[in-house]
């Protein structure tokens, strides 16, 4: 069961996906409304504290388990593996 909620930011609605214990905010809904739109996801992936975040997550997810022969990923495989949603 999907318990979504919406929360108002400054006007703009935003989804908060609630998946087990955790809470996740939409990006997309955040800069729907944005004049420059999409243009703040791609900044903030530019971002050196970004990728320095996104490098230790990778670290503790998946490098560990990364390399060994038993060791696959696929597509279908990620979200379940690494608590992704891929929720737009």
């Amino acid at each position: 069961m999907v318990n979504n909620k919406i929360l108002m930011v400054q006007s703009v609605p935003v989804t908060i996906i609630k998946q087990s214990d955790a809470d996740f905010i939409s990006l997309t809904d955040m800069v729907r409304e944005s004049e420059s739109g999409s243009a703040v996801i791609d900044n903030w992936l530019r971002n050196k504290n970004t990728f320095e975040f996104l490098s230790v997550w990778e670290e503790i997810y998946i490098k560990k388990v990364a390399g060994l022969i038993r060791f696959t990923m696929s597509v279908k495989q990620w979200p379940m593996n690494t608590n992704g949603g891929g929720h737009a």
